[in-house]
């Protein structure tokens, strides 16, 4: 499912890297490109967390105020573990609004910082593998400078969990356990067996000791 955060405005960063690195044996060039200032309403906070009450953690609404306001002050802005590995980037520049399309691109080091009248504030860095044509040099004039901004993007794949168990495939013959523990009960069971015999065998040996009663 692919979410989208409208065209608004942002800040461009001082600054962008350009590397080359492989796709496969094919060389790309990849940039890197900060951006901030991306305010971000409640419902689209929730979307990008994956949780519908995440902004009823994160903002208050205190006594005498019409507005929602951050519940912690004074504290970092949270930072996604991941990176939003799809994600599709247009930046607007200029009095003309220019676009400039970076194409498929991952948001690495995303940043949520609540702020005031229940709005959190998006940064992160824009890795993107744009051609290098006049684009990036206009891209490059605007760099410090405030901009609009469109953002689509999809939520990583998540790995499926599999039950205690589940990776037990089994052979021609065999059968597979129940609750996936067959391997500890079986040795449990082959313990108590062995245990069962050396007490028939320590009672049999107390049995040869007994003198014959007279």
């Amino acid at each position: 499912m692919k979410f989208t955060i409208s065209k608004r405005e942002g800040k461009l960063g001082t600054s962008a890297t350009f590397r080359t690195q492989f796709h496969g044996d094919e060389p790309v060039t990849g940039s890197d490109v900060h951006i901030s200032g991306v305010m971000l309403s409640q419902e689209e906070l929730n979307a990008l967390l994956q949780e519908p009450l995440a902004s009823r953690a994160l903002f208050v609404r205190r006594p005498g105020s019409l507005l929602d306001d951050p519940l912690l002050r004074g504290v970092h802005p949270l930072k996604l573990i991941d990176k939003i590995e799809a994600a599709s980037v247009t930046i607007f520049v200029g009095l003309e609004q220019t676009p400039i399309d970076l194409g498929t691109c991952k948001l690495k080091g995303v940043t949520l910082q609540p702020c005031t009248a229940g709005l959190t504030e998006l940064s992160c860095m824009v890795q993107a593998t744009p051609t290098l044509d006049r684009r990036i040099g206009t891209l490059l004039e605007h760099m410090d400078a405030g901009i609009q901004v469109e953002i689509g993007y999809e939520h990583n794949a998540q790995q499926p969990q599999l039950p205690m168990g589940a990776a037990f495939v089994a052979k021609p013959g065999e059968t597979k356990p129940a609750d996936g523990n067959g391997d500890f009960e079986k040795a449990a069971t082959e313990q108590v067996a062995a245990f069962k015999r050396g007490r028939k065998a320590k009672s049999a040996a107390k049995d040869d000791r007994r003198p014959d009663a007279h």
